[in-house]
C-alpha cells in the first residue's frame, strides 16, 4: 500500500483552525524574536567596532579612563608636539602630527524638527585637515570639511537614524542646534564598520566656544616609522611637565570594544535559550496533538497503513505547520531588522 497521501496531512491543518492558528502566531512570533537577538547582537558588534589605527597614541589625562571624561590643557599638547617633533610623523601644517580634539555627548536640536525634540548625539571636534588623517575609514561622502569661526559642521551616514530623526532634516544646508548655537550641516562622511559614522564633527574651536571650555578632551599623535611606541608611550608617562596617560589606539579602543561585547554575547545567550525553548515548546505541542489524536492514528493502522507511513503523514503535517510559522518569523524579523 502506498502512503498516506499529503493531502490527508495538509487537509488536518484546516480541521483545527483554532489551535493551527495560535501554534503558527506562537511559533512566528518566537523566530521573529530570535532573529532579531542575532540581528541586533551582530549589528551591536559591528555598529561600535573601531579597530584603531595601529601607528596612533591616544593621550588622556591621567586619570580618565575615556574621552568624554579626560580633560588636557592646550598648552600641554603644544609642548608635547615641540617636545616629540622628531618620534611623530609630520603633520599637513608642516608641524608635529598631533591633534587636539574636543569629544562630548551633548543634548542638540533639530530646527526643523517640528516638535523641537531633543535627542542626545556625540560631538566631536576635530580640525579638518586632521580627521581624514586620523578617524579609521572617514571618507568625505559629499560637501566640505567645517570651517574654523563659522560654526559648520559634518555629520555621519548613520546620525539620522542614531537621533531617529527624519533624513530629509539632516542634509547640507540644514541646521543642527547645539546649546543655544546654530551650526550648520556643510557636509556629510562615512567611516564604515566604525562608531563614527554616529558623529557629529565640527572644529574644535568653535566647540570649545559653545560650550565655553579651554581645554581640550585628549590629543592623537601619529608615530613616525621606525619608532618604538611603547619607549614613547613610557617616555611621555613618566614625563614630570605632563599630566597624562597615552596608550596605543588599538589598545584604548580594544578596551572600549570588550566593554560592549558582553551586550552581544547577552542577546546570543538569550536567542539560544530562546531557541531551546521554542524547541522543547513544539516537541511538548507535537506530542499533545498526537495523543490527542489516537483514534485517527488507530484508524489509519487499521486501513493498512505501517507505522513509517503514519509517522512520515503526521512529520509532513508538522514541518508544513513550522515551516510557515519560519518563513513568516523571519519576515518579521527582517523588517525590524534596521
Amino acid at each position: 500500500m502506498h502512503g498516506v497521501p499529503f493531502r490527508y496531512s495538509y487537509r488536518n491543518l484546516f480541521r483545527r483552525p483554532v489551535r493551527t492558528g495560535l501554534t503558527v502566531i506562537g511559533l512566528s512570533l518566537l523566530v521573529a524574536l530570535i532573529v532579531f537577538l542575532a540581528a541586533f547582537g551582530r549589528s551591536f558588534a559591528r555598529a561600535i567596532r573601531i579597530p584603531g589605527d595601529p601607528k596612533t597614541l591616544i593621550v588622556l589625562s591621567k586619570k580618565a579612563q575615556s574621552f568624554e571624561f579626560s580633560s588636557i590643557a592646550p598648552s600641554e599638547l603644544d609642548i608635547m608636539a615641540v617636545s616629540f617633533d622628531e618620534e611623530l610623523e609630520m603633520g599637513p601644517d608642516g608641524g608635529s602630527l598631533l591633534s587636539s580634539e574636543v569629544y562630548h555627548f551633548l543634548t542638540v536640536t533639530l530646527p526643523e524638527d517640528p516638535k523641537q525634540e531633543t535627542r542626545r548625539a556625540i560631538v566631536h571636534g576635530i580640525d579638518s585637515d586632521y580627521a581624514p588623517l586620523m578617524l579609521t575609514g572617514f571618507r568625505l561622502r559629499e560637501g566640505n570639511m567645517p570651517e574654523e569661526s563659522m560654526f559648520e559642521l559634518i555629520v555621519g551616514g548613520a546620525v539620522a537614524a542614531k537621533l531617529k530623526a527624519n533624513p530629509d532634516w539632516m542634509g547640507i544646508g540644514d541646521k543642527i542646534r547645539i546649546r543655544e548655537q546654530n551650526f550648520r550641516i556643510v557636509g556629510i562622511f562615512d567611516a564604515p564598520g566604525t562608531l563614527y559614522e554616529n558623529w557629529i564633527i565640527s572644529h574644535p574651536e568653535d566647540l570649545k566656544t559653545v560650550l565655553g571650555r579651554r581645554d581640550y578632551s585628549f590629543g592623537r599623535m601619529r608615530v613616525a616609522d621606525g619608532v618604538d611606541m611603547d619607549a614613547l608611550a613610557k617616555k611621555i608617562n613618566l614625563d614630570e611637565r605632563f599630566g597624562v596617560r597615552v596608550l596605543r589606539e588599538t589598545d584604548y579602543f580594544a578596551d572600549f570594544n570588550a566593554g560592549f561585547d558582553h551586550f552581544r554575547q547577552f542577546s546570543t545567550l538569550l536567542a539560544v535559550l530562546l531557541g531551546v525553548a521554542g524547541i522543547l515548546a513544539g516537541m511538548n505541542t507535537m506530542h499533545n496533538a498526537v495523543v490527542g489524536r489516537t483514534r485517527e492514528i488507530g484508524v489509519l493502522r487499521v486501513l493498512g497503513f505501517g507505522k513509517r507511513k503514519v509517522l512520515l503523514a503526521f512529520l509532513v503535517e508538522s514541518l508544513t505547520l513550522t515551516g510557515a510559522a519560519g518563513i513568516i518569523g523571519m519576515a518579521i524579523g527582517w523588517v525590524t531588522n534596521g
